[in-house]
Formats: C-alpha cells, structure tokens, sequence
C-alpha cells in the first residue's frame, strides 16, 4: 500500500492510500515508482478506477483496520494526477478488516484493550474485549474456551486406511477405539466448561454449549453400542428423537438400513456428524454473546 496525494480535476487535493500491484511496475518496464513523482500513468495502464482508502486506524498490538466509510472508488478521469509520498509497512494491507464505525468507537474509548485470536483456514479472527465488566482472564476464558468443532467423522477417519473402491476397511476395534477417544475428549471439554460462571449472557452460551457437547456424546455413545452389540435399536432411536430435519433423518435411518457391512455403514453414519453438531446453531450463539458483551471481532484475511 502507498501513500499519496491525490489531485482532483475539479482542483480538490486529498492525502489518502492506495494499493500498489507489482503487475504496474512490470507493465512500466519493471519500473518502481519513485517518492514525489507523479505515478498516475501506472495505473492507467491497468484501470478504470482506484480505491482510495481515506485513513486506517492503529490500536495497540491489533492489526491495522478501517471503517466502513473510509474506503471508496473513485474514476479515474476524475483525478488530474497522482502523487507517491511513501510507500506503507503494513502486513496484509491488501486485505485490510474493516469495522462499522460503532465497533471503532469501542476500540477507540476502551479503557483497556485485550485480545484474543483463533487461526482457521483462510483467516484469523481477532477478539477484542471493550467491556469494563468483564475481566480479562474472563474474557480470555470465555474466547479460548467458547466452541469446540471436533468433528466424530474427522476422529475416526484421521490416520486410518480407508478406500471404498477397493473394499479397504479398518477394523470393528480401530473405529471403537477411534470412538472412545472421540467420547474421552468431549468429556474433558464438558468437564472443562461446567464450572464457568462469569456473567449471564456468558452463562447461559456455556448452558448451550454444554447441550450440544451432551449430544455430540449420546450419538457417539449409540453408535459405539452399535458397534459392540451389532444391533442399531439405540442409534435408530437417537436418529428418530435427535435429527429434526426430515429429510437428513430419512437419510440416516435409510444409511441403517441397507446392506452393507457394519463398518461401512458406521463411518458413512459419522458423515451426518454436521447435522448433529449443529456448530451453525452454536457458532450463531457464539457471535450474538460477543455483540452483547461489546467483543469486538475483527477478521484477519490472509493474504
């Protein structure tokens, strides 16, 4: 990103940022903009219009963001001339987060700022605390232990050989022990959640979490008594009680029915784990207690 000073044809000026693509400098015979030039010509070359980025903001150790109203496009016929001021450090400035104007307010006013971050695929997300009531091993709490997306389908598969085209399976004991350890590791997290006690908003998304978590083990449990018993009354039973959507449940009731081997039929039965977790529901929740707790989330894109 560059810092420039942007004339108007209608005789305006403005100081504001812009992003500079090495595919400019090679259209212009691998030339570099050089400090107080005119560098209008490299992007005509390649544009109608710019984004003009008016400010950013810089608060403590969190990634550097902008408003909603502080980025537009502006054509180009409408600006006499470019000039390079310097050029700008900053990670991931092409994908900059931007914030509503009420979350920047927050950022701005609170009187101590914490964060938290959790990395997922393609972004990081930044949880920023403006909430004087809540303390800051409570909210460091709450973020680090506010979902757990393990997934009974990934727990078991993950190592093992599995090809259905050439008939490949693990054993009934490999996928037990899989299960078991699925079952150990959301105990743990139930048992780690159970005494939380912070606040009522937080509370009761714990509350919720718990139940969740609660169902995750009971289909866990029923189909580890398939595999043990090699009778499907409880995981039929769960199916029937547990999955409200009709047409994922018929899915499922009709996966037990068919006539395959038990351990095809357990693993394609640990693909419908998404409908059980229901981690859309719960990651919902999630996002709403953070709105009413004044936590300011800002999302990362990496580059």
């Amino acid at each position: 990103m560059i810092k420039v000073n942007l004339s108007y044809t209608n005789g305006d000026n403005e100081i504001g940022y812009l992003k500079f693509y090495d595919e400019y400098s090679i259209q212009n015979n691998n030339t570099r903009p050089k400090l107080n030039t005119s560098i209008k010509h490299f992007f005509v070359k390649q544009t109608d219009s710019i984004e003009i980025i008016s400010k950013y903001y810089k608060v403590k150790d969190l990634p550097e963001f902008i408003g909603t109203n502080d980025k537009r496009s502006v054509t180009l016929n409408k600006i006499s001339d470019i000039y390079l001021i310097s050029w700008m450090n900053i990670t991931g400035s092409f994908n900059m987060p931007i914030l509503d104007e009420e979350s920047i307010s927050k950022i701005i006013n609170a009187t101590d700022i914490v964060s938290e971050i959790k990395i997922f695929d393609v972004h990081d997300e930044i949880y920023v605390k403006t909430n004087p009531s809540i303390s800051a091993s409570h909210f460091k709490t709450f973020i680090k232990k506010a979902y757990n997306n393990s997934d009974l389908n990934n727990s078991i598969i993950n190592g093992l050989k599995i090809n259905k085209r050439k008939n490949i399976y693990p054993t009934k004991t490999d996928i037990i022990n899989r299960v078991n350890d699925y079952l150990k590791s959301l105990e743990d997290t139930i048992n780690s959640i159970s005494t939380i006690n912070i606040n009522k908003n937080i509370n009761s998304y714990f509350l919720s979490y718990k139940t969740n978590l609660e169902k995750r083990k009971n289909y866990a449990n029923s189909i580890l008594d398939y595999l043990n018993s090699n009778k499907p009354h409880k995981i039929h039973s769960f199916i029937e009680s547990n999955v409200s959507n009709k047409n994922i449940k018929k899915r499922m009731l009709d996966e037990l029915s068919k006539d395959l081997s038990i351990i095809e039929k357990t693993l394609n039965l640990c693909s419908f784990q998404y409908e059980i977790n229901e981690n859309h529901l719960l990651m919902d929740l999630f996002y709403k207690t953070l709105k009413k707790e004044d936590i300011i989330v800002i999302v990362n894109s990496w580059d």
